[in-house]
């Protein structure tokens, strides 16, 4: 079982980011990034700098606006080269609008990245952009291809034929599905119609607590990663 920090509510620092690479409880690393209006990715939670929302800027107007604001920001290239390979990485694509040219740039982004020794997953809500990199998937063999499911996104995938995403590597599916008696078994739902994709568990803790309970009953079910801070999982 793969044990992943999510790092929704840490600061976006490098100091913080080190921590992570060097603690060995975590296996690998999940990052949030948003691109720019010209295709540069942001390491970043929050779809705003400042005042300015950062899909719909530039990269040059992101960065005078983080200097305004005394924040310093990341792209993937210059994470990647803190992180050096030390730890496997779960990039999370969010807030992705551009939709005809923003495809092709990112499918370009990615298959420059994959050219690195860095151990790479991608995964987004944005089905149409996952469903575009796994149509693309043999220019991205290095890379697994993921889709990210929570409570409302559920109800758009359980009664439709989910033959069109059998070929994902991972789902990463919220603590909800695992819970909640309304929405608690679909995660043997995607189980049975996408076998062979790993299914990674997360907590959404901008809003939950995580807690002993919630951890077990991941394990219970046999989950093949954790999406989590805790850092008590391995001793559960």
């Amino acid at each position: 079982m793969e044990f992943i920090a999510h790092t929704a509510a840490i600061n976006k620092d490098e100091d913080t980011l080190k921590k992570l690479i060097e603690n060995d409880y975590f296996d690998k690393i999940e990052l949030d990034f948003i691109p720019t209006k010209d295709n540069i990715l942001i390491w970043s939670h929050s779809n705003m700098i400042g005042s300015l929302k950062i899909n719909t800027a530039s990269y040059k107007e992101i960065k005078i606006e983080a200097n305004n604001n005394a924040k310093k920001i990341y792209t993937l290239n210059e994470i990647l080269e803190i992180v050096d390979n030390k730890k496997a990485l779960l990039l999370e694509i969010k807030h992705f609008i551009n939709i005809k040219r923003g495809y092709f740039d990112i499918l370009n982004i990615l298959k420059q990245i994959e050219s690195t020794k860095n151990v790479i997953q991608i995964q987004s809500f944005n089905q149409y952009l996952i469903k575009y990199l796994l149509d693309n998937k043999k220019e991205l063999f290095n890379i697994e291809i993921g889709l990210i499911i929570n409570l409302f996104k559920t109800f758009l995938y359980r009664n439709n034929s989910l033959e069109e995403w059998k070929n994902l590597d991972f789902i990463a599916l919220s603590s909800e599905l695992f819970e909640w008696p309304f929405v608690g078994k679909d995660f043997e739902l995607y189980r049975k119609n996408i076998p062979k994709a790993k299914q990674y568990a997360w907590t959404w803790d901008l809003v939950y607590k995580e807690h002993k309970k919630r951890l077990e009953n991941y394990i219970n079910n046999n989950v093949d990663g954790i999406i989590t801070l805790s850092q008590d999982i391995k001793k559960i």
